[in-house]
């Protein structure tokens, strides 16, 4: 060596020259000069896939310049600025391009994250568990020093690689983006990042604080023509996934487009939905007027009806007649007025807006042959489908504006009720109707009737929180009750238990026997709410979820309600199972108006759509995608 040569020239090439497996060095050497930040010997081992040894056996040798650890899991020093660039010196002879040390840095990083990436890699109990509620440790333990370097950094190696790298960028896409996502943020250098930019701006707020939600919500709610998500179809979560027509699968997205949203936030949205006894028909209704049928199988419009002017603003409630072939609506825009469409026939059949009266509520009887309107010029009428001509009676008797009419399940008994509290019993099994009782209860108007199943008992709901248990057959009140806030719904179930709505969105369990409550428990939405026993009597269902009646607890406290299935959050931002957040609604598709009925769930939104979701098993929400293909392999 020349004695004036510079001392850096003869430290690199003392360097250089004391090793035989020169590629190695190289490698290491050269990779750690071009790394973005320091990592461990550990992490730089796994990037490399060099055992630690060797890299410590080709790192020690820069023991003259800097610190070397002996821990392999302590982060190494940064090289001189100087060392880096004499070591690429192009005048050098066992220089190495940057670019090259650069692409295959790129290459590094994607087999760290083909290896270490998977759908839910901290292993969280719900889909919609807070990211706040993971402790650091267990991120640390479950996120390797070595994969947040790769996904952090990936992109500023590929910025600085001439190499071409789409033979390699493209799978890895496919099948590892969302779980890419999932632990980082995007670059603005790829094919797809403008679409992956759109996917995070739509869902910047759900992906931080609920990570897991990229496997449902963002999917499911993605736009049809989503590159990303097409790319990322070996996500798709299996206990909610899109229904294609005549393939039946576990759960579905239906969005029913064709709703006109109104400008003025007041008016947005759909104002109600319904279904059909036999779930073959959803009715919606938008605040701007028009009534849309559409046919749950095949997902097309059926009908479209409108009336004049805005008579249809403020749509107050849909009725299927029990044959499913009528569709009953109110309206409280302007006084409650009734239209009446025929759904088998796909045709108007009746309003009654040219009378001189306003029908203030209306029910099906049991055969659906007869509407019974109670009015506010203080008469029942009974309207015959069969004809679709004329009134069949018109009954007198109240002395205030009627408000609520029900009909008895097992007979042709039916039951109006009045603004003075009063309510009248009547029997229209023969040709004439004929007045049974009339049922005197507090001076206050009354919110509700409902029969038990066997139609021996009424009970009667007052806007001063009472209810009146009535015995239809003799007209005698057995049990009164009072309740804690104003009253939404009350139903019997076939044991003659009395469950009951408020308005502060309680639902109690009331014993009709002995006149006590039995157990209440808050949910969300029940008080607007239209409760109901199922069959067997073990379960209170409503427009908004269910609760099992379940036997009681060890300490006898009573019978317990339980949340046995699905709901909507009290913000309606989350669709609930079990009290447990599953899915994130993007805020087009939060409700305004909904119904639950069983697995499914149908929203009119306040886009103007009506999305009807359709789950499949539940014990499939915690299994995430695991057979994704490596990509990359030592060379």
């Amino acid at each position: 060596m020349e004695q004036n040569e510079p001392a850096s020239n003869r430290k690199r090439h003392l360097i250089i020259r004391s090793f035989d497996s020169l590629p190695i060095f190289q490698e290491v050497v050269f990779s750690a000069l071009c790394l973005v930040h320091p990592v461990s010997v550990s992490s730089l081992s796994t990037l490399l896939d060099i055992p630690e040894d060797t890299i410590f056996e080709q790192i020690n040798i820069l023991r003259p310049i800097v610190d070397i650890p002996q821990d392999a899991h302590e982060p190494l020093p940064s090289l001189p600025i100087k060392f880096k660039e004499f070591m690429f010196d192009p005048d050098y002879e066992y220089t190495v391009d940057p670019a090259f040390v650069h692409d295959n840095l790129v290459t590094s990083c994607l087999r760290v994250m083909s290896k270490y990436l998977k759908p839910n890699i901290c292993g969280l109990s719900s889909p919609g568990q807070d990211r706040s509620t993971i402790p650091m440790e267990k991120i640390s333990s479950c996120i390797p020093e070595v994969l947040i370097y790769a996904c952090t950094n990936w992109v500023a190696h590929l910025q600085a690689s001439e190499t071409a790298t789409g033979n390699i960028m493209n799978p890895f896409l496919e099948g590892y983006l969302l779980c890419w996502l999932e632990e980082s943020e995007f670059n603005h250098q790829l094919p797809l990042v403008k679409n992956a930019l759109k996917l995070l701006y739509r869902n910047m707020s759900i992906i931080d604080s609920n990570p897991l939600q990229l496997y449902s919500s963002v999917i499911m709610f993605a736009p049809y023509d989503d590159s990303i998500i097409r790319l990322s179809t070996w996500a798709r979560p299996r206990w909610i996934t899109l229904r294609r027509k005549g393939v039946p699968e576990d759960c579905s997205r239906q969005i029913f487009e064709g709703h006109d949203s109104v400008p003025n936030d007041k008016f947005r949205g759909l104002k109600a939905v319904a279904i059909s006894p036999d779930q073959s028909i959803i009715a919606s209704a938008g605040l701007a007027g028009p009534i849309k049928l559409w046919d749950f199988r095949n997902e097309q419009m059926i009908q479209e009806t409108r009336t004049t002017g805005c008579a249809l603003l403020h749509v107050g409630e849909f009725k299927f007649s029990p044959d499913g072939n009528l569709l009953l609506v109110f309206s409280h825009s302007s006084g409650s007025v009734a239209w009446i469409w025929s759904v088998k026939y796909g045709r108007y059949v009746h309003d009654f807006t040219e009378q001189e009266w306003t029908a203030n509520t209306a029910a099906f009887s049991r055969d659906s042959k007869t509407i019974i309107m109670g009015c506010d010029d203080y008469v029942v009428r009974r309207w015959s489908t069969n004809t679709y001509y004329g009134f069949v009676n018109e009954l007198m008797g109240h002395g205030s504006a009627l408000c609520v009419v029900t009909v008895s399940p097992v007979s042709d008994s039916f039951a109006s009720g009045d603004y003075d509290g009063i309510v009248w019993l009547w029997d229209a099994s023969g040709s004439d109707v004929t007045s049974l009782h009339k049922l005197k209860g507090p001076d206050a108007p009354v919110v509700g009737a409902v029969f038990s199943p066997n139609g021996k008992l009424l009970a009667v709901s007052h806007e001063d929180k009472t209810i009146y248990i009535w015995d239809t057959a003799v007209g005698n009140c057995l049990k009164t009750l009072t309740v804690t806030d104003a009253i939404g719904s009350v139903a019997f179930s076939r044991n003659n238990l009395l469950a009951v709505s408020t308005r502060d969105n309680n639902v109690q369990l009331w014993s009709t026997e002995d006149g006590t409550c039995l157990q209440s428990r808050n949910f969300p939405h029940v008080g607007t709410c239209k409760i109901e026993f199922d069959p067997s009597g073990s379960q209170i269902i409503f427009d908004a979820g269910q609760l099992s009646i379940q036997a009681p607890d060890d300490e006898g406290s009573g019978p317990q309600l339980v949340d046995t299935g699905f709901a909507l959050s009290k913000d309606t931002r989350w669709v609930t199972w079990r009290g447990e957040k599953i899915l994130w609604l993007p805020s087009p598709f939060r409700p305004t108006c909904w119904l639950i009925r069983g697995s499914t769930v149908v929203l009119g939104c306040t886009s103007g759509w009506v999305t009807v979701l359709e789950f499949g098993d539940m014990r499939l929400r915690h299994e995430y995608p695991t057979k994704i293909p490596p990509l990359f392999t030592r060379r």
